[in-house]
């Protein structure tokens, strides 16, 4: 029962500080090439000097890594203090967005040069994981061959076509389940009908 109700708050927590994230003018910074052995406490001090920020995480390293890897999320504005003053923030101004771009970008210019543990970092702005889209768009897929005469929407765009460069990130094992996965969800919509 404890259980339950700590992760009910958990979860209320996190959807909290989610929901405060999207109505600030928030900018994630990527960094890589760090130190095995680097914590929060230790990555804060060279990326505090170039805005506020509102979240550092550190990932944990496994033993195949052979550097750190960290997300610092930049903001501008105010912080509610309570979930009222969340609930009434009003989405940012353009100006808010456009200053905590310069700040990412001024932090990543910066980054790019700093040396930690003999080694220069290398920082960009976060993007989305290639391996998540992929996966969204194989259950799109599945549902949508599934379910072919409810859909009313176009359904997202369709995957660009990747770089040889970008094909050499997935494993063989990845692309084979991905493939499979679709066969899979063919064979179940053809045995439904």
């Amino acid at each position: 029962m404890f259980r339950n109700v700590l992760s009910r708050t958990s979860a209320t927590s996190r959807f909290a500080l989610g929901q405060q994230a999207r109505n600030l003018a928030c900018s994630t910074v990527y960094i890589k090439k760090l130190p095995r052995d680097i914590t929060k406490e230790t990555l804060t001090p060279y990326v505090e000097k170039f805005g506020p920020i509102y979240d550092v995480t550190v990932r944990d390293v496994t033993p195949s890594d052979y550097h750190g890897v960290a997300f610092v999320k930049y903001y501008v504005g105010k912080l509610p203090s309570s979930v009222e003053e969340l609930v009434q923030m009003p989405f940012p101004t353009p100006a808010e967005i456009d200053e905590v771009t310069q700040i990412s970008a001024s932090a990543i210019e910066e980054l790019n040069k700093t040396e930690i543990g003999g080694e220069y970092l290398i920082a960009d702005h976060a993007r989305r994981n290639k391996a998540d889209s992929i996966q969204f768009y194989a259950r799109y897929t599945m549902q949508k061959a599934n379910n072919a005469t409810s859909s009313s929407r176009s359904g997202p765009p369709l995957p660009r076509s990747r770089t040889t460069s970008e094909r050499q990130n997935y494993t063989r094992g990845y692309q084979e389940g991905f493939k499979d996965g679709i066969a899979e969800g063919k064979r179940l919509s053809q045995n439904s009908t």
